[in-house]
């Protein structure tokens, strides 16, 4: 609070992290997760700096950092209803960054840019 004379004045300040989140459906059979289901996450610079935590129904199962991380998501997945859940920061935010899924019969390549913070979802229904 400042005090000027007989007036008040209140400074408040705000500040607020917006990120983008998207979310994405796969329809998998089982015998789809016989092949490697691998997951990309990359940068479109190579100085781009990546700290990212991927997650299976909300549990940690693997973290990443640097530019260019893969991983095969076939072990984890099992049958029925299962969230991959992708968050994590990137710098600098103007950086563009990949995910790519690519699988027996599925291909998924989205590309986001501009906050700094990534927060993407892949809801995976196996049968």
């Amino acid at each position: 609070m400042i005090n000027i004379g007989s007036q008040k004045m209140r400074n408040n300040y705000s500040f607020s992290q917006s990120y983008q989140e998207q979310s994405t459906s796969v329809n998998l059979s089982l015998s789809d997760l016989e092949s490697p289901c691998i997951l990309s996450i990359s940068s479109s610079k190579s100085e781009t700096q990546l700290t990212i935590e991927i997650s299976l129904n909300d549990q940690l199962i693997k973290s990443f950092t640097g530019h260019d991380n893969r991983m095969d998501l076939s072990p984890y997945l099992t049958a029925g209803q299962q969230r991959i859940l992708i968050s994590g920061n990137y710098s600098p935010s103007n950086a563009s960054i990949k995910i790519k899924l690519q699988g027996k019969n599925t291909y998924i390549n989205q590309e986001i840019a501009g906050t700094g913070q990534l927060r993407q979802q892949l809801i995976f229904n196996i049968q």
